[in-house]
């Protein structure tokens, strides 16, 4: 009897793993938007502060759980941009255009971000008041 026992342990406990273990999978993927979405979001405030290595990293990790955040690839574009990697953040840029759903909003994006960096870059340019002498 203690074998036919220990035997239905052993079968039942097969069960409750084959069931459990697809449900382990589907909850763990429906974490990672929500990961992605974090280093998403802390990418760009790492990037608000001028910290493009750290803002980098987030956007690097947002892209890497999730592949398909447009956000993320536009970001990690900004970066590249910031850093002065043009090829790289064309290509950051284009994906995000692929991945996004609406095309016009990340190219409002884009071009508000190289407005934003090439009014930077002519401010620093600009002669100051004490270069005129």
């Amino acid at each position: 009897m203690n074998s036919l026992i220990r035997h239905c342990a052993i079968v039942l406990f097969a069960l409750c793993l084959a069931l459990v273990s697809p449900l382990v999978s589907v909850l763990a993927a429906a974490e990672q938007p929500d990961a992605a979405q974090r280093y998403y979001e802390r990418g760009a405030a790492l990037l608000r502060k001028g910290d493009l290595a750290a803002a980098s990293e987030a956007a690097k990790k947002a892209i890497a759980l999730n592949p398909s955040s447009a956000e993320a690839h536009h970001l990690l574009g900004l970066i590249y941009f910031k850093e002065k990697k043009a090829a790289q953040a064309v290509d950051a840029f284009t994906l995000a255009i692929k991945l996004e759903a609406g095309l016009s909003r990340c190219l409002e994006r884009s071009g508000r971000g190289l407005s934003d960096s090439r009014r930077s870059v002519e401010a620093e340019q600009a002669p100051q008041a004490g270069d005129r002498d």
